[in-house]
């Protein structure tokens, strides 16, 4: 039974590449049409506080990630595609998403002003550029989402949750705050885009998506550990000294949102498409977990990122051994 479900699963993969690639290529053209104005009107009267690195962040991960990948796996959980409406909600939040990141990471700004931003944006004068940019893309995402005070309700948990996060490389943290702090971040935030396509989230479909981020913030920082670690940021990552400990985490993680896939009230067709995606991301991570457990074998039975360079921390998922062990693990189901 377990051989027959690897081969179906396998042939699955083709499809699901196949269907990533499409969306994708929708998502840039829909940006060109629909992005690329807005960016190009802020862009020409940009006092210079409006770098690259933003509009980069924006085009190709943010703005094309949150509608093509997130937004999609919704829509396929739910058995119906985005709308207009709400592809655009998702795009400017995604543009919103890496504009604010900026806000913690470059700009000295206090936090009671960054509040003040999101929840009392009208009171808001903006002091350059970049300010201007990202109070335009947050108030056209109020403006397009289903609900504006479930997106209020999440926004205001993620700026709380920002603000903890700065413990992370200033705090004396335990390992079990630092793993709450990881799933609320994760598990928040993904709240926070699904919850453009709602008028009021079901409990259920509420845990399901914390559940889903939790995991994949944990999935993102196994990827980082090298940055997080000469950063000294703290996550469960950098402090593990047991790979398969944090590998006891990541699957427990994995199994809980499988229960609470089902828990939802979606059609067994849409509740299987969003595990199969999940299952895809997910399995990523459990090769990235492989490769941190041969070096802790080489590091004498003690995981260490310190002891170790880039090269030796950064799991290449474009080498064919990795493809090779993410669709294996894909394939097994886990």
């Amino acid at each position: 039974m377990r051989y027959f479900r690897y081969i179906i699963n396998l042939f699955h993969i083709p499809a699901m590449l196949w269907q990533v690639r499409s969306q994708l290529h929708e998502q840039k053209q829909f940006m060109q049409a629909h992005l690329k104005p807005f960016l190009q009107e802020h862009l020409s009267s940009n006092d210079g506080s409006i770098d690259a690195d933003d509009i980069r962040k924006i085009e190709k991960y943010y703005g094309l990630a949150v509608p093509a990948i997130l937004g999609e796996a919704f829509a396929q959980l739910r058995g119906m595609p985005l709308s207009q409406t709400e592809r655009l909600a998702a795009t400017f939040l995604g543009a919103s998403t890496g504009l604010y990141d900026d806000l913690f990471d470059k700009k000295q700004l206090t936090d009671d002003y960054i509040d003040n931003m999101f929840h009392h944006t009208a009171s808001i004068q903006p002091q350059d550029s970049f300010e201007k940019m990202l109070i335009a893309s947050w108030s056209k995402t109020q403006e397009l989402c289903a609900s504006k005070a479930l997106l209020a309700r999440f926004a205001i948990v993620i700026h709380r949750i920002q603000i903890k996060t700065k413990q992370q490389q200033t705090g004396d943290l335990s390992l079990e705050e630092i793993k709450q702090l990881t799933f609320d971040k994760g598990g928040y935030s993904v709240l926070l885009y699904m919850s453009l396509f709602y008028q009021n989230m079901p409990l259920a479909d509420e845990k399901l998506f914390y559940n889903a981020g939790a995991l994949l913030q944990l999935e993102n920082d196994i990827f980082d550990v090298y940055k997080d670690s000469r950063a000294g940021i703290k996550t469960l990552v950098t402090q593990a000294e047991d790979i398969e400990q944090l590998r006891n985490v990541y699957f427990q993680k994995w199994m809980e949102l499988k229960e609470s896939i089902n828990q939802t009230a979606h059609s067994n067709k849409g509740r299987k498409a969003f595990a199969r995606i999940l299952c895809a991301i997910v399995s990523r991570g459990f090769v990235c977990l492989d490769m941190l457990a041969e070096r802790q074998k080489e590091n004498h039975g003690k995981f260490d990122p310190m002891v170790f360079e880039r090269k030796q921390l950064i799991c290449d998922m474009e080498k064919p051994v990795n493809l090779l062990r993410t669709i294996h693990y894909y394939c097994s189901g886990l």
